[in-house]
């Protein structure tokens, strides 16, 4: 009897585990490092694949191993398109690092979550965000909102060549206007801050697991493969409350809604009805018009053939590019092959056939393998 009873207390405390994992209340934060995501990895979670990363001109990357930007020698950083936007005055997507106390970093890897927002400026209004990196350094069912502008923390990317338009360190830039002066494919996201969340300084909520929606896995690249998750659907847009329905359209900077509004509430191409305070929304430019989406095709994207600098060349089970570019050279003990910058001296050469590092004194051989850009194989 005590064992069935021990089995049981068991099974129900699995339970309420499994249960605190799919829904619950927490706390968010918001940043933006540049850095590359968690989820960009390989092999970090069941997902078709993995969180796109792009190099430091935005330019979409196709390979997951390529090491993160925020390290020596990395080139793999966030791709501004990972920004979020608003669908409506209640209902925005974007995308979010996360800690969830009942789960750890394999389960939450690209799945969703629908934020309702419990106090600030934004009480009331939801977001479904998509988890594209694990947060460390973050409380126990904490979410940090991925925002552009919004403090870069203590590690810096060098994506975009600058580091000095983003404001604090923690919290990131102070006003809109400060948005502008981002990189132009960030300021949407950054404009979305203070339009749409009423700059809202992080702002508890209740969250709960859903289906991914499309419009977030089509721009990150990555669905896990236990999603849809049984039973749970993704909320739909709401209309706004405070927005009465009205004919006619409503110019840049004109009002579209408002506690006691009466006219007309939609806005023109191009700009969206964002809240200003409770008797005021006004048409300002839309925050998803700066976002670009990277081309997806259907078709494998051709593997290139020649290594970058620093990156995996080789070893056990490795099916990327093999050939290191001229003046760069190959080495590890272990079959474990990177690409790493050759400056060939009179006694240093490359084993070909045993990856190891040999000496020899033969200057002239070795002034003929750096001439030809090549390790000579002995």
């Amino acid at each position: 009897m005590a064992l069935r009873m021990l089995l049981l207390s068991l099974l129900f405390l699995g339970a309420d585990a499994v249960h605190s994992a799919v829904k619950g209340t927490g706390s968010t934060t918001r940043g933006w490092s540049c850095c590359k995501n968690s989820c960009s990895w390989n092999n970090k979670a069941p997902v078709d694949k993995p969180v796109l990363s792009c190099d430091a001109q935005n330019n979409p990357l196709t390979n997951p191993a390529r090491r993160d930007g925020c390290e020596s020698g990395g080139g793999a950083f966030a791709c501004s398109d990972l920004s979020p936007w608003a669908a409506s005055n209640d209902l925005a997507y974007g995308w979010a690092g996360v800690n969830l106390a009942a789960s750890n970093e394999s389960s939450w890897c690209c799945s969703c979550y629908s934020l309702t927002f419990t106090s600030g400026p934004v009480n009331g209004k939801k977001m479904i965000v998509q988890v594209t990196n694990t947060g460390n350094d973050l409380g126990d069912d904490q979410f940090d909102l991925a925002i552009p502008g919004g403090g870069q923390g203590a590690t810096r990317g060098k994506e975009f060549a600058r580091d000095d338009i983003w404001g604090a360190e923690y919290g990131g830039v102070a006003h809109r206007d400060e948005c502008d002066a981002l990189p132009e494919p960030l300021k949407g996201g950054c404009y979305w801050r203070f339009d749409w969340f009423r700059n809202a300084d992080n702002p508890t909520v209740t969250w709960e697991k859903v289906v991914c929606p499309e419009a977030l896995t089509y721009i990150s690249g990555c669905r896990r493969n236990d999603d849809p998750l049984p039973g749970k659907n993704t909320p739909s847009p709401t209309p706004t409350k405070s927005a009465p329905i009205a004919s006619g359209t409503v110019s840049l900077g004109g009002q579209c809604g408002g506690k006691t509004y009466k006219g007309p509430t939609v806005c023109v191409p191009g700009t969206v009805c964002t809240f200003v305070d409770e008797n005021s929304y006004y048409c300002l430019p839309d925050p998803a018009g700066t976002r670009t989406t990277p081309t997806r095709t259907t078709t494998p994207t051709a593997q290139p053939t020649i290594a970058e600098p620093w990156d995996q060349c080789g070893g056990r089970g490795y099916t990327g590019p093999t050939r290191c570019r001229d003046s760069f050279g190959s080495t590890s003990p272990d079959y474990y092959l990177t690409s790493w910058p050759y400056k060939p001296s009179a006694d240093l050469v490359i084993h070909a056939s045993t990856h190891h590092l040999a000496r020899r004194n033969d200057i002239d051989s070795a002034n003929n393998a750096s001439s030809n850009g090549i390790f000579s194989a002995i």
